[in-house]
């Protein structure tokens, strides 16, 4: 079973640990006046930096504010520090969906304006990110890009620290002299500018690389020296990393698992004590792999429950793979079969998601073995061809320049024979007149066996050719699947966190600054509470409806009804949202139209399309519903003189993966999920819907239900 160190994301954000008060009344002075440029846009990002680290919530309130202000003013360079920020409160919190979104938002807009520091800078943290996710592809791209972007600025230090996160990926991927090389490049800059800081994070890299690379004694070497400075730097606490690699090392090169499991059981309390969720699993594991080592596979197998249990806590899905792949092949080992055969296949799963050729061919290699066991010889020759496939790919990719210096000593030798044989050439012709024979049966066995082998070798590559094809398809469709799920737990975790963040951050700033707060701005707090939970209530009823069309638990019961007293109802639902902007709502319905269709879903369809238009219309628009009968059905039209809809956006207005999402005429949060949803229902309902729409003109929504 293969033993690795599961590696540990590091993110240090230069912010104040704790805030200046003087400094805070100064930026709350500039959020309370009256001033709506860019100075109140940055005073929201310097307050929720001063609450990153001791009031979370306020810091993401802020932080939102702050957006939402660059917006409104159009201030691209502080919007997309507002996004950059957002994405560093959630990768904090391992809130791993929330912190990619902003990341690629902020990403996305300084690229567009030209600004390559804040470019560089999410780069960096997107390859954290994907880090996390286990996806090493990925992350490798952002790290080069990164790396290159803070090379064009001249930015050392930020290109320093960013080449110690590149350099644990390139050893993950195997890539060790390229990490090598450019980790200690780092390491001499932070030692050159006496950055003790830093130096803690590359010393610690750098012990685990020597590990990697089986160097005991400089293994050693950087782990005491990142503890030797780790208790000189009092702000920070990172003294388990360091335990726990000399633990591994012991354990692995000295084989003295007595040291080791001193050092794990430091390792364990420090990082309790800091609550350093993925060392405790990264300790967890390599203890589990120590008692396996031990043949103690009953103990390996709590440990590694342990840790799959650490992991299930915690978000770090970089060590999701092996754990679980360890834990099929201990309950192998302990004849848990049918256990075994679960965790197998779903490390085997997680691995082809991540692409991890290497985890792949572990997993086929012990379902193998499993199915061995269990007398299941087609399946397990299956595996082991794909096993014994992918290792030989990795095989001929790690090998390439040894098989070229190989080539090269082989031409050598091959023409100082070429010397040798002219020198004996009566000698040789002596003996092949006399072996002529024997040479001849020689040959022409050989060339027997060139045949068939190459007749084998033709049926071999073809058979891995096709297994590649399936592997690649599956792998496509994975990708895209894992895009389109990305895509909706992106839309939800901002969409739903955000009403959230502003609630919570409104009450503590009522519940801080009461006193000093005006009664007219209570009031706008309380206002803009309510009109947030009315848009929080609204969005979860989409969410709730759109989950179960999705699982196909909303089922197409059709009624009879009244269309007149079906739009009333929606009517009372929105009067007071309608009165708020001083809307006025009207119908055009013929006297005693009835219908026969679902009425639950006819209801949602306008309850949103209405709600749209409420919510995309200046105060004092008009809203028009009208019905008329068509062709043996109904035509349903909901049409406002609101703000519109740009022409390059309404082909995308129905679909999940749009980027085109805007706050209404008040601030209301929109989604997009509303109207896909309505396109849903009317498609249950068999009939088509379509927009028309001119931007500050208004829009028409319409949709035909047939009888």
């Amino acid at each position: 079973m293969k033993k690795q160190i599961i590696v540990f994301v590091l993110l240090f954000i230069p912010f104040s640990a704790f805030p200046n008060k003087h400094k805070t009344d100064s930026l709350q002075g500039v959020v309370h006046s009256n001033q709506h440029d860019t100075s109140k846009v940055k005073a929201l990002n310097e307050l929720g930096k001063t609450y990153l680290y001791h009031k979370v919530d306020s810091a993401l309130f802020y932080f939102d504010s702050a957006y939402s202000w660059s917006k409104k003013i159009n201030f691209k360079k502080e919007e997309a520090n507002c996004l950059n920020f957002l994405g560093v409160v959630a990768l904090h919190k391992n809130d791993l969906d929330s912190a990619k979104f902003f990341f690629e938002k902020s990403h996305a807009i300084s690229s567009q304006i030209g600004f390559k520091k804040r470019q560089a800078a999410t780069a960096g943290n997107l390859a954290i990110v994907y880090e996390r996710f286990g996806n090493t592809i990925m992350s490798n791209e952002y790290f080069r890009k990164a790396i290159g972007l803070y090379e064009q600025i001249g930015d050392s230090a930020q290109l320093s620290k960013n080449q110690v996160d590149f350099s644990r990926n390139l050893a993950t991927r195997g890539s060790f002299p390229e990490a090598l090389e450019i980790l200690l490049l780092a390491t001499r800059y932070f030692e050159k500018h006496n950055d003790d800081f830093q130096l803690i994070f590359a010393y610690i890299n750098l012990g685990s690389l020597y590990y990697n690379l089986q160097d005991f004694d400089l293994s050693l070497k950087y782990y005491l020296l990142a503890i030797e400075k780790d208790r000189q730097v009092e702000s920070i606490d990172y003294l388990a990393l360091s335990l726990n690699g000399i633990g591994l090392i012991y354990a692995e090169l000295k084989k003295d698992t007595q040291k080791a499991a001193e050092y794990y059981q430091q390792a364990i309390e420090e990082a309790n004590e800091f609550n350093y969720e993925s060392t405790l699993i990264s300790v967890t594991n390599n203890l589990a792999n120590m008692y396996f080592d031990k043949k103690d596979f009953d103990k390996a197998l709590d440990q590694y429950k342990i840790a799959y249990r650490l992991y299930e806590k915690s978000n770090f899905h970089s060590s999701e793979i092996p754990i679980t792949i360890n834990l099929g092949v201990c309950n192998l080992y302990l004849g848990n079969l049918d256990s075994a055969r679960h965790y197998l296949y779903d490390g085997l799963e997680k691995a082809e998601s991540a692409a991890s050729a290497q985890h792949i061919a572990i997993a086929h290699k012990n379902l193998f073995e499993l199915d061995s066991t269990l007398g299941n010889f087609v399946s397990a020759i299956e595996h082991l061809k794909i096993s014994e496939a992918i290792k030989d790919s990795l095989w001929q990719q790690e090998n390439q320049n040894k098989i070229k210096e190989l080539g090269i000593r082989f031409e050598t030798e091959k023409k100082e024979q070429e010397n040798t044989l002219l020198k004996d050439e009566n000698q040789l012709k002596a003996r092949i007149i006399q072996n002529h024979r024997i040479i001849g049966a020689v040959i022409s066995l050989a060339l027997v066996l060139m045949i068939v082998l190459g007749i084998w070798l033709y049926r071999s590559r073809k058979k891995l050719k096709d297994l590649n094809a399936r592997l690649e398809a599956q792998k496509l469709e994975l990708q895209q699947l894992n895009v389109t799920k990305d895509k909706f737990f992106s839309i939800v975790a901002h969409d739903l966190k955000s009403p959230f963040n502003s609630l919570l951050g409104l009450l503590d700033m009522l519940e801080e600054d009461f006193d000093s707060i005006s009664d007219e701005d209570k009031m706008e707090i309380i206002t803009s509470l309510r009109k947030s939970s009315h848009n929080t209530y609204h969005l979860l009823l989409n969410l709730l409806d759109w989950s179960r069309n999705q699982r196909g638990h909303i089922k197409f019961e059709p009624q009879k009804f009244s269309v007149e007293e079906s739009i009333q109802n929606v009517f009372k639902l929105l009067r007071n949202r309608a009165k708020f902007k001083s809307h006025q709502l009207t119908s055009v319905i013929p006297d005693d139209l009835v219908m026969y269709t679902d009425k639950i879903m006819f209801e949602s369809v306008i309850l949103n399309l209405v709600n749209n238009s409420i919510k995309f219309t200046n105060n004092g628009g008009d809203i028009l519903i009208s019905v008329q009968r068509v062709n043996g059905g109904l035509f349903v039209s909901i049409r406002d003189n609101g703000v519109g809809i740009p022409s390059e956006n309404i082909a995308h207005l129905f679909e999940l993966d749009s980027d085109f999402k805007r706050m209404g005429t008040s601030d209301e949060m929109g989604t997009g999920l509303g109207l896909i949803l309505c396109n849903d229902f009317v498609h249950l309902m068999g009939g088509v819907i379509s927009v028309e729409s001119k931007e500050n003109q208004g829009s028409v929504f319409s949709f035909t239900i047939p009888e």
